[in-house]
């Protein structure tokens, strides 16, 4: 069942439950008033009765039968006795009464009962003459007609209000259910080649409206994700590209006529370069398609961060001897215990390796800094350079794939490096925070919490 058919019922069943609990407290409550309210009048009869009996034998029969005529007969249906309180005179009344009410008076000098409409009550009183009792019994007919009346109205406003809650509630649900039927509808047309449409939000406050925002939200992820990765397969299918042109166009050309021994070598040797660039792209996009993946797969183990940092500057210092690292490590933590790390050694190396290699690159060989210091309880790596910078308005893209800044381009590159470093930074909980100047320098921190 849909909901904008089960929340009307459920909300007029609910509803009704309420009112019919509701309805028989009113008419309990009021027929035990009723009820208690005629016993009160029964026993005021049966006490004038008792008096009109005692002075009975100093009453003219005439003035007698005329004050019971009067006074004493106002109740429905009345009925009344009164006798010695004896055994064998109990055996002779006149009405039929429940045998509990006849012996409770006999025991306790006092009862009264109900039996069908009919209520009675009884009492035994002491005179000179000896003991005897009064029964007075009547029917409550105007209490019971209003209760049949009080009982017409509450059946009537109960069906009319439970009508009405059902039609309140159908109403209301299919006006709020209606936003939901039209985000449905919505959601329903968006798809890859227009995620630019928005779902409508008619009321930020309330539920249907946080959700309509929070799935415009997402759309907004999606979109950017897509756009990601429109640009992410031009900038790769152009890299990959160039070094394919120009590998197929050398040989094309080495292939036209004879050459020299020296020609060909030449040839061969532009061929080898673009080879090796093309393989250098495929092996930074596999890098950057791992850390996709899963990181729970990744092997993890325990080491320290500075002798992974020393490590990394001498690789650097043997391979290419000009380039300038001062190491800084005044500020870093005296105890050893907090420069150990658990995490992946590997993945570290190539993500610190790509930072310190950008900031020599872009510094056009210029001194770079590495600091490890402690700030605030967590461990951080400071790489700083006096390179060309990166300009402001550049520097929100510089982690997209295959993304370069225009004062960039002119150095050797894919613009795969520093995603590749976020991603890896990343997986082991640390963040990468860039601050750049153009023409002044770059400074990056990564902070592990």
């Amino acid at each position: 069942m849909k909901i904008r058919h089960r929340l009307p019922l459920i909300f007029t069943l609910s509803t009704s439950m309420v009112l019919l609990g509701m309805s028989l407290f009113v008419y309990y409550f009021s027929s035990n008033f009723r009820q208690k309210e005629f016993t009160r009048h029964l026993q005021e009869r049966v006490d004038i009765t008792e008096k009109l009996f005692l002075e009975s034998e100093n009453m003219k029969a005439e003035v007698y039968k005329d004050i019971r005529e009067k006074f004493l007969r106002v109740l429905p249906d009345e009925t009344e006795e009164v006798g010695l309180a004896e055994a064998a005179e109990f055996e002779k009344l006149r009405q039929k009464y429940p045998p509990a009410f006849v012996e409770q008076l006999q025991e306790t000098g006092y009862a009264e009962f109900e039996k069908k409409r009919r209520q009675g009550v009884g009492r035994v009183y002491e005179a000179v003459g000896g003991n005897y009792w009064v029964i007075v019994t009547a029917i409550d007919q105007d209490g019971i007609r209003k209760m049949a009346h009080l009982r017409r109205i509450l059946i009537f406003s109960g069906i009319l209000g439970v009508a009405l809650i059902f039609l309140i509630a159908w109403l209301e649900g299919r006006q709020i259910l209606k936003s939901i039927s039209d985000t449905i509808a919505k959601a329903r047309s968006v798809s890859a080649s227009n995620l630019h449409l928005r779902l409508k939000v008619y009321d930020k406050k309330n539920e249907i409206g946080e959700l309509a925002i929070t799935f415009n939200n997402m759309l907004d992820r999606l979109q950017s994700a897509f756009d990601m990765q429109r640009s992410f397969i031009s900038n790769a299918s152009h890299e990959i590209k160039n070094p394919l042109t120009a590998i197929i166009g050398e040989a094309e050309l080495a292939l036209e006529k004879m050459r020299s021994g020296e020609e060909y070598k030449q040839s061969l040797q532009t061929i080898l370069e673009e080879a090796e660039r093309l393989d250098m792209l495929v092996i930074n996009l596999l890098s950057l398609a791992k850390t996709g993946f899963d990181d729970s797969q990744i092997l993890r183990a325990d080491f320290r961060l500075d002798e992974l940092l020393l490590d990394i500057v001498s690789d650097l210092h043997t391979r290419i001897p000009k380039r300038k690292i001062k190491i800084d490590f005044s500020q870093a933590p005296e105890n050893s215990d907090h420069l150990q790390l658990h995490g992946n050694p590997n993945l570290l190396r190539i993500a610190f390796l790509n930072l310190l290699e950008n900031a020599c690159k872009f510094s056009e060989y210029k001194e770079v800094l590495l600091s490890l210091k402690e700030v605030e309880g967590s461990l951080q790596v400071w790489i700083s350079d006096q390179g060309v910078g990166i300009p402001s308005r550049e520097l929100p893209r510089i982690l997209e794939p295959f993304y370069r800044a225009h004062n960039a381009r002119s150095f050797k590159g894919f613009g795969i490096g520093l995603p590749l470093t976020d991603k890896i930074i990343q997986m082991h909980q640390a963040e990468l925070a860039i601050h750049s100047i153009e023409g002044k320098g770059t400074e990056v921190r990564v902070i592990f919490s």
